[in-house]
């Protein structure tokens, strides 16, 4: 009888999970995460040279840009030192993602 009244209870309280992740408050000491705008950079490797973690990597020959988001620290460095303030961090939540490789940008 204990498991009819346990399932009754949760199918009448409303669900655990939320349907839109941006509803979510975000805290008030979250660093964020690191946005690069592509058309203000002069792709100077200032900000990978900087970078504590190595986790920007810069070809100015192909202008590529790759950003390593499991091995960022969210320091700021990397935007204080970029002299056009191609690099920003925003106070955006970080999304889920699937697979290890799509974490990079």
């Amino acid at each position: 009888m204990g498991l009819v009244k346990y399932a009754l209870k949760n199918l009448l309280r409303r669900p655990a999970t939320v349907e839109d992740p941006a509803a979510i408050p975000v805290p008030d000491d979250y660093r964020g995460t690191v946005f690069m705008h592509r058309d203000e950079c002069i792709w100077c490797l200032r900000c990978m040279k900087a970078c504590p973690a190595n986790s920007i990597i810069v070809d100015r020959e192909k202008e590529v840009f790759v950003y390593k988001y499991m091995k960022c620290i969210t320091c700021g460095i990397c935007e204080d030192v970029c002299p056009t303030d191609a690099i920003e961090i925003l106070p955006v939540p970080r999304e889920a993602k699937y697979k290890r490789e799509w974490l990079e940008y």
